[in-house]
């Protein structure tokens, strides 16, 4: 369907310049409403209808050319989001080819922002800023601040402010003069595993740089600026950035340098006067007099005594007697002691018949007549071994193979005293010793076989004719001795097959049917056990 729109020309003007003026034949504009009663009291109304509408239809309009006005009669609708995200109240909005600005506050002041314009809130005001950010950016020393000096950024620099408005660090703290409040308080409130909480930390100093051994660092500023030399710091040590290990060292500074004065090592070895304390506690000083403890107890020539817990006082040394020693003192040992001589000789001189004794008779020395005693103090002879049973044992003794009538042994006679005598001449005739030191296969034609060791084994072969008659004897004098292969038969009829230690024995080679044995055999004659 066609509409027809009419438009009365009555009360319009039209001028020759293309403007069009209403209620005036003479428009001052390209549109020129002039008010039928400018003036007095008539109560008709004058003015101009813009369109009005809500804020969803404002918001659904699309390729809107700007500079167009509407007036929004309701926020009922739509969302303050897209081109209305500024319609927040009913009123005059205009397109600025973004989105609807509004054209009146509801003050009825003149539009003004932060932008250009200083103002004050009316208000406590809150910016609900979601996921969006809110960034200020700038290129002053002072850009941003809140209060004057509480709160200073400075943009130039990239330095904080709080208490001043020039700050000469990243974050510089300046307390007001003469207040009595704390500078900086870092509180937490934690109360760890009780609560099943992790730990937190007040204040945390780190360095993104690894290379560096000393990474952390607080300096003690004697001077009125921030930025004067460091009367004394406490530095971060000892870096270990893969185990999380430091240490800490003190710094101060005097007319001779600015030096480590005190040093804990990541290993708890604490250095005063030393940078590299190999000790939980270690003192180095060019000068006497390094330590000082004062605690009530102290006094001249007293020295610092420790009780069972480790409890240290001074105490006065009780009188020492004029000289305690072993030249002078008997004493007890308090533990082992060992005398370490290396190139050098300990030798102890004397004139007594026992100069020098060990436990008693265990072993004494005649210093009067050159004798040594185990087992008495008065030796008769230059070594005399007295004791009841076991009085002498020789191990690990070089191994002698077989020999003949040149072989000598030792032979004690009734006063006790050792020879040395050939063995040819204890036996009957010539013999053929033979000394093993291991298990032994024997042919039979040994005269004596001397067994060094324990564990060993004999073994014997049947007797030949040709042996018949011969005699053999089997010592034992390292040990028992296990007899293998043809053992030979004791007088009770029965096979001996050990020789006990310390023992021997002597076996005779017999014809077979002699005793009714059926072959030939050997058989004991004599033995010690």
């Amino acid at each position: 369907m066609k509409k027809t729109i009419f438009i009365s020309l009555m009360g319009v003007g039209l001028s020759a310049y293309g403007q069009v003026g209403v209620n005036t034949t003479n428009p001052a504009a390209t549109f020129d409403a002039t008010a039928k009663s400018s003036t007095g009291t008539s109560s008709n109304v004058d003015g101009m209808l813009i369109p009005r509408l809500d804020r969803q239809r404002a918001q659904s309009m699309i390729s809107v050319p700007t500079s167009t006005l509407i007036f929004v009669n309701s926020i009922a609708t739509g969302s303050q989001s897209g081109t209305a995200v500024n319609i927040d109240a009913a009123g005059y909005y205009y397109y600025n080819g973004t989105a609807w600005v509004k054209l009146h506050n509801p003050t009825n002041a003149v539009a003004g922002n932060i932008y250009n314009t200083d103002g004050a809130l009316s208000g406590n005001r809150i910016v609900a800023q979601g996921a969006n950010t809110l960034a200020f950016t700038g290129t002053q020393t002072n850009a941003f601040s809140v209060n004057g000096k509480n709160f200073s950024v400075d943009a130039a620099n990239n330095r904080v402010g709080v208490g001043t408005i020039a700050p000469s660090s990243s974050l510089s703290v300046q307390n007001s003069s003469g207040a009595t409040t704390n500078t900086i308080s870092a509180g937490i409130e934690n109360c760890g595993a009780p609560c099943l909480q992790g730990v937190s930390r007040n204040i945390t100093l780190y360095n993104l740089n690894s290379t560096g051994g000393q990474f952390a660092e607080l300096g003690f500023i004697p001077s009125t600026s921030e930025t004067g030399l460091s009367g004394a710091t406490i530095t971060g040590i000892d870096r270990d950035a893969a185990n999380s290990y430091a240490g800490l060292q003190f710094f101060t500074r005097n007319a001779t340098d600015f030096a480590p004065r005190l040093t804990i090592k990541s290993s708890g070895n604490i250095g005063i006067g030393t940078t590299a304390p190999t000790n939980k506690l270690h003192i180095e000083s060019a000068t006497s007099g390094v330590l000082k403890i004062v605690d009530g107890t102290q006094g001249t020539d007293k020295v610092l005594t420790s009780d069972a817990n480790g409890l240290a006082t001074w105490k006065v040394l009780p009188a020492a007697p004029a000289s305690t020693n072993i030249y002078n003192t008997d004493g007890t040992l308090t533990g082992n002691r060992a005398v370490t001589q290396g190139a050098n000789r300990l030798a102890f001189t004397g004139t007594a018949t026992n100069a020098f004794s060990v436990a008693g008779s265990s072993l004494s020395v005649d210093a009067a007549n050159n004798r040594v005693g185990i087992g008495t103090t008065s030796p008769q002879r230059v070594l005399e071994v007295s004791a009841n049973s076991n009085p002498i044992r020789v191990t690990n003794l070089p191994n002698l193979t077989s020999g003949g009538g040149n072989t000598d042994v030792l032979t004690i006679n009734s006063s006790g005293d050792i020879q040395k005598a050939p063995l040819n001449n204890l036996l009957a005739g010539p013999v053929s010793l033979t000394f093993t030191p291991a298990s032994f296969t024997a042919s039979g034609n040994e005269s004596v076989i001397w067994c060094s060791n324990p564990g060993i084994s004999v073994t014997l072969p049947t007797p030949s004719n040709s042996q018949i008659g011969k005699s053999l004897s089997i010592v034992a004098a390292g040990g028992a001795v296990s007899l293998l292969g043809s053992t030979p038969t004791s007088s009770n009829g029965v096979k001996l097959g050990t020789v006990n230690d310390l023992k021997r024995i002597t076996i005779f080679a017999i014809a077979a049917g002699v005793f009714g044995n059926a072959t030939n055999e050997w058989v004991v004659i004599a033995k010690d056990f």
